[in-house]
């Protein structure tokens, strides 16, 4: 769910029609008939019924209800005969709210007031449906994020490629940070990344975004697709 089922609305990994297209950075092109619901996006006109916007949603929310799915089962997992080490029980969840807090910070910036959905142990008498969109999300954005900063180490989980460690944590919650202007919150976490020597600039900029340059010295988390095979 990183990068979104839907094709266009729906991708989340580059947030193309939400950052460039509305910001005149780049134009669709083809035909003004073509994909007509990009051309709302675009001029600020949208409303619930645009199929990017029901795109947006529903991948976000999808991938909520998996991270919560996951801390679910891990807890009933927990309290069985076949528990885990709580340190990498631990490590299960850092990485699940991690996501969950991915997931609905990319629905806060293109909706704004959103519901945070949590797991029904969480939530208590409160049904996921009645979880009120009274704010953006921001307080337990940054709770989730943090408790992966506290519970997950430099390296990712079990040495997979692709998986958030503390450093992906750490620039996710600056980058909230940053989305609410607190540059101030946000620069000190930025530092310590910074500081670590866990990551350097690559020569070439363009190294960031080609397959055979992936997952280079400047990639702190970087979402892994695969060109060639189904898997």
């Amino acid at each position: 769910m990183l990068n979104g089922n839907a094709t266009f609305g729906g991708e989340m990994a580059v947030d193309y029609v939400w950052g460039s297209a509305t910001s005149d950075n780049t134009y669709k092109g083809t035909t003004f008939g073509d994909q007509s619901p990009f051309n709302d996006v675009e001029r600020y006109e949208s409303n619930p019924s645009n199929a990017y916007m029901d795109q947006r949603w529903e991948d976000t929310y999808n991938g909520v209800a998996r991270a919560n799915e996951v801390l679910t089962i891990l807890a009933n997992l927990q309290e069985s005969e076949a528990a885990m080490s709580e340190s990498r029980a631990t490590e299960i969840e850092a990485e699940a709210k991690f996501l969950r807090a991915w997931y609905h910070f990319k629905a806060t910036i293109v909706f704004e007031n959103i519901p945070y959905i949590k797991t029904a142990a969480e939530l208590g008498d409160i049904a996921p449906s009645e979880v009120p969109n009274d704010s953006e999300g921001w307080d337990d954005i940054e709770a989730d994020f943090q408790f992966a900063i506290d519970n997950l180490g430099p390296e990712p989980p079990n040495g997979d490629v692709g998986r958030a460690d503390m450093y992906a944590a750490m620039a996710a919650k600056a980058k909230a940070h940053m989305f609410q202007n607190e540059l101030n919150e946000a620069q000190p976490i930025l530092d310590a990344i910074i500081n670590s020597g866990a990551f350097q600039l690559v020569g070439n900029y363009d190294d960031n975004f080609r397959q055979d340059t992936e997952n280079n010295a400047e990639s702190i988390f970087e979402i892994q697709a695969t060109a060639q095979e189904w898997c």
